[in-house]
């Protein structure tokens, strides 16, 4: 019951921080309205975020990733994505641990057809996901891993500071399945990331 609360709050969380995020960065903004979305243009993007999940030393983590993508046209976008989830280190009698997640794919973005700079969207996609850990004493280290795979599902926001440049705040929140041995794992999270991206080529 604890556990469920627990996520429930951090869901709420994500969520509530993504949008103050966005709103902010649109409320401190003055300059007249730019177009926004370039048919035919191409994106590339950095984040930074954080996730509810509990690492291996009971703390929770920043994310960061990058991604690639090209806008068709002005409502529909195509993404490839990539993500990494550390999970903390903790040292136990000499040997040192640590873990995280990767999670790698594919996403399809769906924007409003709106005429300012401030525009919001839905988004959805998978791809492959791998858990790993690794241990290290005395210099000697070993690795283990899970691969898988994931769902994501979220929606935000782009601001758009000029005709290039703009920053994007969202929510997510992630299926990932694990498998090994014969054995699957799953498990969810949720996500808010803040993001700058730069667009370029196209036509408005």
């Amino acid at each position: 019951m604890k556990g469920k609360v627990e996520m429930k709050q951090n869901l709420k969380w994500s969520a509530i921080v993504s949008i103050c995020l966005v709103v902010g960065v649109s409320l401190v903004l003055s300059v007249p309205a730019w177009s926004q979305v370039n048919a035919g243009s191409g994106e590339v993007s950095a984040n930074i975020g954080f996730n509810n999940l509990t690492g291996i030393d009971n703390n929770k983590h920043v994310e960061f990733g990058f991604g690639a993508g090209y806008n068709f046209n002005k409502a529909f976008a195509l993404l490839g994505e990539y993500n990494y989830l550390p999970q903390g280190s903790i040292t136990v009698s000499g040997v040192n641990g640590g873990a995280h997640y990767s999670l790698y794919g594919a996403a399809a973005r769906f924007s409003a057809p709106t005429s300012g700079r401030f525009v919001p969207f839905v988004v959805f996609g998978g791809g492959g996901a791998q858990a790993a850990v690794k241990a290290s004493s005395s210099g000697v280290s070993v690795t283990a891993s899970m691969n898988g795979t994931y769902v994501t599902l979220g929606g935000g926001a782009s601001v758009y500071l000029n005709p290039n440049l703009g920053m994007r705040g969202e929510y997510r929140w992630d299926d990932q399945r694990y498998s090994q041995s014969g054995v699957t794992t799953t498990q969810s999270d949720s996500r808010g990331l803040i993001s700058l991206f730069y667009q370029w080529g196209g036509k408005k």
